[in-house]
């Protein structure tokens, strides 16, 4: 595979891990939200909690199963990127400034 192909890895990555974790926060909301509710005869919160808690884990432990193949990628660019670096400045402050190499391609930086 070719350091493109990890290169858009790694961005589908990055939008995945975002989209999970906010679904994560979602169920939290969810569960917040059925814990607040009142039982009543006809509707037994604690089974939804626990039902709500199942699936929010089941995208923890994908979110978990994500960082590893991130990883992986990060990996693989490392590995085959023949980097072009330049060389370039930020500003840390308004008043102070530092010089910082990176990658064009890959974003790899020297720190």
């Amino acid at each position: 595979m070719s350091v493109d192909y990890y290169l858009q890895s790694r961005n589908i990555y990055k939008h995945l891990t975002c989209h999970l974790k906010e679904i994560i926060e979602l169920y939290d909301e969810f569960i917040e939200l059925t814990k607040n509710e009142p039982n009543v005869k006809t509707y037994n919160k604690d089974d939804d909690i626990k039902t709500l808690t199942i699936f929010k884990s089941e995208y923890e432990e994908k979110l978990r199963q994500l960082v590893f193949f991130k990883e992986f990628v990060n990996q693989k660019i490392q590995s085959l990127c023949e980097h072009t670096l330049v060389n370039d400045l930020i500003d840390i402050t308004p008043d102070s400034s530092k010089d910082i190499s990176y990658c064009s391609k890959c974003e790899y930086n020297q720190l």
